[in-house]
């Protein structure tokens, strides 16, 4: 009987030490998959800041040489339409960010898609 418990004891401290090895895993794809994430959304940042800043300047800019270049009187028509034409398209593109936002796949898919199958194995 006493051989029965030394077994069992085994099995149980073999069967955490598994358990523990799987865990252990998990959290390191958990890991790197958070420093990817880090990693892509700063470089995404980086480059939405650039892009916007130069995307402003170059409408300020061609914003002013159109107006300039309208005789006088219609100047404050030109102005009114590109005041239309900004509105537009700041509502065309925040339509667009919440749909692309609502459609973003879930961060770590990989480690919560292996924990679902450990759970099923188990």
């Amino acid at each position: 009987m006493n051989l029965f418990f030394k077994d069992l004891a085994g099995s149980t401290r073999e069967l955490v030490s598994l358990f523990l090895a799987l865990v252990e895993n998990r959290l390191e794809l958990f890991a790197l998959e958070l420093r990817e994430e880090q990693s892509r959304l700063v470089g995404l940042c980086v480059w939405a800041a650039v892009a916007v800043a130069a995307g402003l300047l170059t409408l300020i800019l061609a914003t002013i040489a159109v107006v300039f270049l309208c005789d006088a009187a219609d100047r404050p028509v030109a102005l009114i339409g590109f005041t239309l034409f900004y509105l537009l398209l700041a509502i065309v593109s925040g339509a667009t960010v919440l749909r692309k936002l609502k459609s973003y796949s879930l961060p770590f898919s990989q480690t919560i898609a292996e924990f679902k199958k450990d759970r099923d194995a188990l």
